[in-house]
């Protein structure tokens, strides 16, 4: 048995859509359609649908292709998602993924024990009673008085 030569296979994405390439796109005559025909239009490009294609097809078309990158319309990736530079026809190395920040550890010097302490007016005596308030009570807030009945919207007018 023969060992099959591997294909190397490229997905061709649409970024019509993208915002990070609307600056490229604005400076290029003509319409940006959603739907491109690429490769000499044996290649149905779709925002959301890349395309398949083969590195031969690829390297058949690459002035095509590397003309509609720099345009901003189209970027060429590995099926594993990473960039394609056309150039070099070299994968980009995936990105790092962000740093997580460190968590805080739990101390208990971080602990604010003023608000944690209770104030003298929330500790009863031993009989039960409260002897010395040192906060003022409010029996309710200085809006209206809730004794008096709230009038309704058609004795206002």
């Amino acid at each position: 048995m023969q060992a099959s030569a591997q294909i190397t296979m490229y997905r061709v994405h649409s970024t019509v859509m993208s915002r990070r390439t609307r600056a490229l796109r604005h400076r290029t005559p003509g319409k940006n359609r959603w739907v491109q025909h690429v490769c000499g239009g044996t290649v149905l490009v779709r925002r959301a649908r890349p395309a398949s294609i083969s590195e031969d097809l690829l390297l058949d078309h690459i002035e095509e292709l590397q003309r509609l990158n720099k345009e901003g319309r189209i970027e060429v990736r590995t099926p594993s998602g990473q960039l394609v530079d056309l150039q070099t026809l070299e994968a980009a190395p995936p990105p790092k993924p962000p740093r997580k920040p460190e968590r805080r550890r739990d101390s208990i010097a971080d602990d604010d024990f003023a608000v944690l302490q209770p104030t003298p007016a929330d500790v009863p005596d031993i009989d039960g009673t409260i002897s010395e308030l040192t906060a003022p009570i409010v029996t309710h807030t200085q809006g209206r008085d809730p004794a008096k009945k709230r009038k309704s919207k058609r004795e206002k007018k």
